[in-house]
């Protein structure tokens, strides 16, 4: 007698028990991440936004044609960030308890994602950057001995394939997190508090899918986008990044190794996405207006040069 034959999801002949094409292995699951950004994090991007560096930064960022996403626990200048966040989406947690009733082990899984997520073995990396170009806190932090900041493309950052994506994400808990999007810094206490809200409302809709790895690893972008309300005059943004520990390179810093992930400035027609560079405070500007416009004509880079009217003298 034969065996039954059916088609499985994905239009294939299979008998009773085993699809040939092993269709239900391959079906791709869903993007969570994506999702829940669609839905709950509506960012108007600007135009321009602005990254703080030295000449030396600016020159390897020229040369290389990449600027670095570095890894997150390396770049914070704020050492109460992390927990910051972390201690929100805990009190949160806690107070909505009755909304996991028959669900306890799920709510143990959130609640150690959110007390374990500055311990995770996963590497956030971010490249930081300003919507504002000319900032006098930015020129001390950065730039204490002279400067730049480089003005990229947000419309061709955000569409940029090359510069976004990484092509080889592996699975987590069934799906895959594809991660890589630029994020805006949230300052407002009342706005932190409803994103973790939002988050916990939207794992709990998908809680069937094993949203674990998905609730850790926003618990963990939050951590780095959630930032005390003194900070607000930077009006940051974050690109961030999940690489594989494969696709981290190292750099020295202060008897450091310092991880970070090597990100295209250029478009997928080979043009630089850099637009605009404002010269920070410097001692001998003329001068060195006239040396940042001639080496950006030789690296063929097409980028409008202003110079800060910041009354600051460099050290």
């Amino acid at each position: 007698m034969r065996p039954t034959v059916a088609s499985c999801e994905g239009g294939h002949r299979k008998d009773r028990f085993v699809c040939l094409d092993n269709c239900m292995m391959k079906k791709k699951p869903p993007n969570l991440v994506a999702e829940f950004r669609k839905k709950h994090i509506v960012e108007k991007l600007p135009d321009v936004l602005y990254h703080y560096t030295s000449i030396e930064g600016f020159k390897g960022i020229i040369d290389s044609k990449e600027i670095w996403a570095t890894a997150a626990n390396h770049l914070l200048n704020d050492p109460t960030e992390i927990t910051h966040a972390k201690e929100i989406a805990l009190g949160i947690l806690r107070k909505r308890k009755s909304d996991f009733n028959g669900k306890e082990t799920f709510y143990n899984n959130c609640k150690n994602a959110i007390e374990n997520s500055d311990r995770s073995k996963d590497f956030q990396c971010i490249c930081s950057f300003s919507e504002e170009g000319d900032l006098l806190s930015q020129w001390r932090a950065y730039c204490p001995k002279g400067g730049v900041s480089v003005g990229f493309s947000v419309p061709r950052i955000s569409g940029n394939d090359k510069y976004l994506e990484i092509k080889d994400g592996s699975p987590h808990n069934n799906y895959y997190v594809h991660e890589v999007y630029i994020y805006k810094c949230i300052y407002d206490p009342k706005e932190q508090k409803e994103k973790i809200n939002e988050l916990i409302n939207f794992s709990l809709k998908h809680a069937d899918l094993h949203v674990a790895g998905f609730f850790l690893k926003m618990i963990q972008t939050f951590s780095y986008s959630f930032k005390h309300k003194s900070f607000e005059e930077e009006k940051e943004w974050r690109l961030c990044y999940f690489p594989e520990d494969y696709q981290l390179k190292y750099r020295t810093k202060h008897s450091m190794l310092i991880p970070y992930l090597p990100c295209s400035i250029v478009d997928n027609n080979d043009r630089s996405i850099i637009r605009k560079i404002i010269i920070g405070p410097s001692r001998d500007k003329e001068n060195l207006e006239k040396s940042v416009s001639l080496y950006l004509k030789d690296s063929r880079i097409s980028a409008s040069v202003e110079f800060t009217d910041t009354p600051y003298q460099p050290q």
